[in-house]
């Protein structure tokens, strides 16, 4: 018999169920993240590798092209043989093909004013890391990439690059906190999803609706009941006979606190994804300018004020002692455009649901090659 996420075998003896199979439910997310990440990789590497990422790069391709191919003069488009040449070359680029070094950081559209090298250069030192102390991330005004440089841009419209990965963190009388799999959610622009390898299938693999060059992740946290305490439960195993609970101290003080047990632990559970999401990605990085930490957090909810209380001193640390800007979904000014740009319904937060969203840097270096490549 189950009640309250305590189980009673048939001869009356109360067991604890779910630390392990937590324990293993939020191992199983992980590794699952990882797996999404390195399709994402995957994916990124042959699009930045077949196209441009900026509508200049492929200008400054031709032009190069036409400069080399004349020995630094200029040459005639009207040519038979140069232009085809010039297309099949744009197109079809080779593994060691670059003339970065001849641009200069502003040629490439770099926002940091203090950045005086050559693009190339940027793939060597830390002037893309002073840059998004320059330019700002800001989640919360649906600014999910403020740049217009040619590695963290990504503006070139016919291949955008960007994706949302949705997770569900549910609370149920079982399993305390469970990452729902049923509502994980991938969202790829469609160049990703047509280069995506799928070797990780999850559902919810879709195309992103309003791309906007995001790279993000989302954690809601819901309750299946729509409540946060399980005092009714909790009453419901106290009113059994006292001859059936054979009951040890330390579980009967972890029965009494039930409720506010589990709710203490979710910050801590929530804290640990995020660390996981931010260390996955770093890895599958294709920059050695990946910053380690992301570049924005936010939390938005629906009379979520107590998670919100539970959750935000944790939140504030993770984000390297940053503000976290939160904002209530009833508040006047919250634009619910919003839920778009990360991918989920206008109407995804039930009343006292919360939901995380963390912004990750979206450096790729110059010339990156496809995976199998060496």
């Amino acid at each position: 018999m189950l009640i309250g996420g305590l189980i009673l075998d048939n001869n009356s003896h109360l067991k604890v169920e779910g630390a392990g199979r937590k324990r293993d439910n939020i191992s199983y997310t992980n590794s699952r993240v990882t797996g999404i990440f390195g399709d994402i990789w995957d994916s990124i590497s042959m699009i930045n590798f077949r196209y441009h990422s900026h509508p200049d790069g492929q200008n400054f391709t031709r032009e190069n092209l036409e400069y080399i191919l004349n020995g630094g003069e200029p040459v005639s488009l009207m040519t038979e043989l140069v232009d085809p040449l010039i297309s099949d070359s744009i197109f079809k680029p080779t593994p060691n093909e670059t003339h970065l070094s001849l641009l200069h950081a502003k040629d490439i559209g770099c926002n940091n004013p203090n950045a005086d090298v050559s693009a190339k250069k940027l793939n060597e030192n830390s002037e893309c890391d002073l840059c998004v102390k320059i330019i700002k991330t800001q989640a919360i005004k649906r600014i999910f990439n403020p740049f217009s440089c040619w590695r963290r841009g990504h503006l070139s419209g016919k291949v955008d690059i960007g994706f949302a990965l949705n997770l569900s963190l549910v609370y149920d009388s079982i399993n305390d906190f469970w990452f729902f799999e049923e509502t994980m959610a991938l969202h790829l622009t469609s160049t990703m999803l047509t280069n995506i390898s799928q070797r990780n299938v999850i559902p919810g693999l879709t195309q992103i609706p309003n791309p906007e060059r995001q790279m993000l992740a989302s954690v809601t946290i819901r309750s299946t009941n729509g409540k946060w305490n399980s005092n009714t439960q909790l009453s419901e195993l106290e009113q059994l006979p006292e001859q059936q609970l054979i009951l040890s101290k330390s579980i009967s003080q972890r029965i009494g606190d039930n409720s506010k047990l589990k709710l203490k632990e979710m910050p801590s559970v929530l804290i640990g994804a995020l660390k996981h999401i931010v260390m996955a990605w770093n890895k599958k990085s294709h920059s050695v300018d990946t910053l380690s930490e992301h570049l924005d957090l936010v939390i938005i909810h629906h009379d979520g004020e107590s998670i919100v209380e539970e959750i935000k001193v944790k939140l504030q640390k993770f984000n390297n002692n940053k503000k976290v800007e939160s904002r209530n979904i009833i508040s006047v000014g919250f634009d619910k455009r919003f839920f778009g740009d990360v991918c989920l319904p206008r109407n995804h937060l039930k009343k006292g649901d919360v939901l995380v969203v963390i912004c990750l840097d979206p450096i790729i270096d110059l010339g990156v090659k496809p995976y199998g490549l060496k």
